[in-house]
């Protein structure tokens, strides 16, 4: 559920500066945004490079969903194949 959320807030279609800079800090929180960012930057040479404090808190995002969904998977992996 909450994959999916980011998904859609993730800026394919349009850029990051359409947030007001209260909403920016949480915006950069979706690792995926820093990611598109980036190509964006890179291949078309538009908005902002995303910087390493961006790129450094979007790999902590990333490492702590990680984290997170193989304890609960572990947690689950019983019950998991007899549902499926």
């Amino acid at each position: 559920f909450i994959t999916r959320g980011l998904f859609f807030l993730t800026p394919v279609v349009y850029t990051s500066r359409i947030f007001p800079p209260p909403f920016d800090e949480l915006y950069r929180i979706n690792p995926l945004a820093v990611v598109a960012e980036g190509f964006r930057h890179a291949l078309i040479g538009r908005g902002n490079a995303p910087s390493a404090e961006s790129i450094g808190s979007a790999l902590l995002v990333t490492l702590v969903v990680l984290i997170v969904g193989m304890l609960f998977f572990k947690r689950l992996e019983s019950t998991v194949a007899d549902v499926v």
